[in-house]
């Protein structure tokens, strides 16, 4: 149910939060961010499957996925760190003007 905010936020979270000449390489480390969290799961679940349950490793896994969005919420602030007012502002300029037909 998650996978389509998820794999929207690769290019929303970028566009918003970075520069436009940093924005390639921001969706670029979100990706691979995604890639290796991947490859360590798949690497570390037989390890654990053999000497924990497999219903504690789930357990174990949540409790990570769990810090990892407390640790965002409270370090990430909520709002971008440059004026965003900017975009908008060349957005309405941009909506008033005429079409050229």
């Amino acid at each position: 149910m998650a996978q389509p905010f998820l794999l929207n936020a690769w290019t929303k979270v970028p566009a918003n939060w970075l520069a436009p000449t940093e924005r390639a390489t921001g969706v670029a480390l979100v990706t691979l961010a995604n890639l290796v969290g991947i490859a360590i799961g798949e690497a570390l679940t037989p390890t654990l499957i053999g000497s924990l349950s497999v219903g504690f490793v789930q357990v174990v896994y949540g409790v990570v996925a769990l810090l990892s969005a407390a640790a965002f919420v409270l370090l990430v602030p909520g709002r971008p760190p440059h004026d965003v007012v900017e975009v908008v502002g060349a957005h309405r300029l941009l909506s008033r003007t005429r079409p050229p037909w």
